[in-house]
């Protein structure tokens, strides 16, 4: 009687696999992967985009770099890398909620950007993704989670902190296009303050056309417009223009002392404003000054 609890237990040995020192799960993750640290295709399936790493990052992480993932909505990615203090970033990352297996919970939202994310180690690199819209999908390694804005926003704070404590590099900085879509394309971490260079793009059917080039005298009433426009945020309100068509649509489209775009559009005598790594835009009246310049711009 007494040899059936040890001949069950040995059968249960064996039936797992146990009693071999063989395994059935599969090997685990690897923590990096071999990879270069660049930005891959914006057009990638989001599903192809993310390595096959472990489910959550390592620390040591060295650099990271915030990349397009094209959904149609229109921005451009910071043209620096963060360098500075990288493993917070990590952090944010690994803290976001998993999804488990549950029912449809209904999120909605389209419009806002979708990105994927490289990080650099000593031996390797990881990718993931997010998705800023519906229930903000973020996918790390084999999990899918919640929280790919407070990831996307973190990177953006800790960028311009890292931009704040350097000098801006020393290359030559020039206009872009007007954009061809009814859009613009900006990057979130462009701070229109530093603007270097610009042109002012005229409404042209679902696109926009660039006016005559803008005198050194123009761009720098502008800009001084929007380095002083602090005390004057406020409510968009279209129907008391002053000095301006209320038809009046004009666009900025220009570069930061970093080669960000930055876009700033014009509608009364009102601009929007998107401040550096703050995803809501503000609306500032113009200074009398710069109506001066909207209205001669608009009249080429």
């Amino acid at each position: 009687m007494v040899r059936w609890p040890a001949l069950a237990v040995a059968t249960l040995l064996v039936l797992t696999g146990c009693g071999d020192g063989s395994s059935s799960t599969a090997p685990p993750a690897p923590t990096v992967v071999e990879g270069r640290f660049r930005c891959p295709d914006p057009q990638t399936d989001p599903a192809r985009a993310v390595d096959r790493g472990s489910d959550a990052l390592p620390t040591g992480a060295r650099a990271a770099r915030l990349c397009l993932l094209d959904n149609n909505d229109a921005w451009s990615p910071p043209t620096s890398v963060l360098t500075t203090r990288v493993d917070d970033l990590v952090g944010v990352v690994n803290a976001q909620r998993v999804h488990h297996p549950e029912p449809d919970t209904g999120c909605g939202g389209v419009g806002a950007p979708a990105w994927t994310m490289v990080f650099r180690y000593d031996h390797g690199t990881r990718t993931i993704s997010g998705d800023n819209g519906g229930c903000w999908d973020l996918v790390v390694g084999g999990t899918q989670r919640f929280g790919s804005a407070h990831v996307y926003d973190a990177y953006l704070r800790a960028l311009v902190r890292q931009r704040h404590a350097e000098p801006p590099p020393q290359a030559e900085v020039t206009a872009p296009s007007c954009p061809h879509g009814a859009y613009p394309s900006a990057s979130p971490a462009a701070d229109p303050r530093l603007l270097v260079s610009a042109v002012w793009c005229h409404r042209a059917g679902a696109g926009w056309r660039r006016a005559p080039a803008m005198s050194p005298a123009q761009l720098a009433t502008l800009r001084h417009d929007i380095r002083t426009s602090g005390s004057r945020h406020g409510p968009l309100r279209l129907g008391r223009c002053r000095g301006l068509s209320s038809s009046t649509y004009g666009l900025l489209m220009g570069r930061d002392a970093w080669g960000d775009l930055v876009a700033v559009d014009y509608s009364c005598d009102y601009y929007r404003l998107f401040p550096p790594a703050r995803p809501r835009a503000v609306f500032v009246r113009m200074l009398p000054s710069s109506v001066a310049v909207v209205a001669a711009l608009e009249h080429r």
